[in-house]
């Protein structure tokens, strides 16, 4: 089909792949396929590892992700508000909108490979963050008998992109999820 350019969105799970079992290895499967493609037959190839995105349009049903799943709860004023894990866990987190801008501009500037991350923070940071925006006054209990992911989550980021706040991104993902419901 002539393609020029692939661009391929892997995962920041290949840099964990014994704790992130099955999509670190599928995700490192593709690279090696860009790779593959690059070499043989001369395809340019993109390979971005984005961190975690979140916003407008996130899933937020039993699929979700942490942070669509505390604002579902925190909207509902959930109580108790159980977060798993001890709430020390950091994630480095992206606002979707500003993902999308930076994945235009690797592709734009011509990389060949790009990490793209965003805030670092503690899910307990986002969790009291998502109570104080949803104006949901409760506390939160922090479950350490649930199942978590691993320790840190914090990729080596080629990229940072901040141009939105967290707190600025968790009001705008909150609004459209309150309009969308």
């Amino acid at each position: 089909n002539k393609v020029k350019t692939f661009v391929y969105i892997s995962s920041t799970t290949v840099e964990y792949p014994e704790e992130y079992m099955g999509i670190a290895h599928m995700k490192q499967y593709g690279e090696h396929l860009c790779a593959f493609y690059r070499k043989k037959y001369g395809m340019r190839t993109i390979i971005i590892r984005p961190c975690n995105a979140y916003g407008p349009h996130d899933k937020f049903d039993e699929r979700s992700h942490f942070i669509p799943a505390l604002i579902k709860r925190a909207l509902k004023k959930e109580k108790p508000f159980t977060v798993w894990g001890d709430g020390t866990y950091k994630r480095n987190i992206i606002y979707a909108e500003d993902l999308a801008k930076e994945i235009i501009g690797v592709i734009e500037r011509e990389k060949e490979f790009a990490v793209i991350g965003g805030t670092e923070t503690t899910v307990g940071d986002i969790a009291e963050l998502i109570l104080k925006l949803t104006g949901h006054e409760t506390e939160i209990t922090f479950d350490t008998a649930k199942p978590d992911a691993i320790k840190v989550n914090l990729p080596k980021v080629t990229i940072t992109n901040n141009d939105t706040s967290l707190e600025e991104g968790l009001r705008k993902t909150i609004e459209w999820y309150r309009m969308k419901s």
